[in-house]
C-alpha cells in the first residue's frame, strides 16, 4: 500500500480541530495548515525537493505540533510517536516513519538541522518571523502563553522578542530570499517600540 498523505492530512486536522487543549492561540490548526505547510511546500519547490522526500517533508510538517493534544513541554516528542502510531495504518513504510519522525524532532530548540528537509521544516515553522503578519501572529504567541499561565509585561515580551529576531538566521537560501528583508524589517519595529515610552 502506497503511502496516503490525504489520509495523514485529516488524521492531522481532526486532531488540531477537535482534541487540542484550550488556550491554543497560536498553535492551531492555522499554524499548521496556513503556515507551515504551506511554506514547506513552497520552500520545497523552490529547494527542488520533490518526490518522496516532498510527501515525508509535508507528512512532517501536518503532524510536527500534533504532541500538544498531550503536553506543550516537549511535545516534538509526542508528535514523533504519533507519526510512529498512525503512519504506518496510512502506507508508510518504517522507512519513511523513521525519516519523517527525524523531521519532526529538528524542530526542537535550539535547533540543528541535518539535512535539507529539516532545514525547510524549520524554516517553515518559522516563517511568520519575516512576515508583514508577524505582530498578528505574536500577538496570538503571547496570549497563549497568558493562557498556560507565562504573562509578560509589554516592555518585557517586546525586547524578548527583539532578541530572538536578532538572533534567528534561516537555514535555506529560498526562505533567505523571501524573508530576510521582512525579519530584518520586524526588527527594527521591535528596536523602535523599545526605544520609545512603554509599549502597550
Amino acid at each position: 500500500m502506497a503511502a496516503d498523505i490525504g489520509r495523514a492530512e485529516a488524521y492531522a486536522t481532526d486532531l488540531l480541530l477537535h482534541a487540542m487543549p484550550a488556550g491554543l492561540a497560536y498553535h492551531d490548526i492555522g499554524h499548521t495548515r496556513d503556515v507551515v505547510v504551506a511554506a514547506a511546500a513552497e520552500l520545497a519547490g523552490i529547494e527542488g525537493v520533490s518526490g518522496r522526500d516532498l510527501l515525508e517533508l509535508l507528512t512532517a510538517a501536518w503532524f510536527h505540533d500534533l504532541g500538544y493534544v498531550e503536553t506543550r513541554d516537549g511535545h516534538e516528542a509526542v508528535s514523533a510517536r504519533l507519526a510512529g502510531d498512525v503512519l504506518p495504518g496510512f502506507g508508510y513504510a518504517p522507512g519513511a516513519v523513521a525519516r519523517i519522525q527525524r523531521l519532526i524532532l529538528a524542530t526542537r530548540m535550539p535547533h540543528a538541522p541535518a539535512d535539507l528537509g529539516a532545514m525547510i521544516l524549520i524554516d517553515a515553522d518559522l516563517d511568520t518571523l519575516g512576515r508583514a503578519d508577524y505582530p498578528e501572529w505574536q500577538g496570538r504567541l503571547r496570549a497563549e502563553l497568558a493562557a498556560f499561565g507565562q504573562e509578560y509585561a509589554p516592555r518585557d515580551w517586546y525586547r524578548r522578542q527583539h532578541d530572538f529576531l536578532s538572533g534567528h538566521r534561516y537555514f535555506t537560501a529560498g526562505q533567505r530570499a523571501r524573508r530576510a528583508e521582512g525579519l530584518a524589517r520586524n526588527r527594527r519595529a521591535l528596536a523602535l517600540l523599545l526605544a520609545g515610552p512603554d509599549p502597550a
